[in-house]
């Protein structure tokens, strides 16, 4: 692990088929569900099944948030596109 330390790492977990959202654990479903991370640098990624939508995709994403503002602004004007 010390080699990583010199480069900057992305790391994505989850998948589509991964029914986070209607999972019971004896209490019933979730009623929200948010994906932690114990990421110090806070560049996370996560996926999984879309709750509201048959076939969705729910896509999580964790950055600094000067870099969250600039994907923001990026995002919206592809979304215009």
């Amino acid at each position: 692990m010390r080699a990583m330390n010199a480069i900057r790492a992305f790391w994505v977990s989850g998948s589509p088929k991964f029914d986070l959202s209607n999972a019971d654990f004896g209490w019933g479903t979730a009623r929200k569900l948010e994906i932690l991370t114990i990421d110090e640098e806070k560049y996370s990624m996560s996926l999984c099944k879309s709750r509201d939508s048959d076939g969705g995709l729910e896509i999580g994403l964790s950055l600094p948030k000067a870099r969250m503002e600039a994907f923001a602004t990026i995002f919206d004007e592809g979304l215009r596109f």
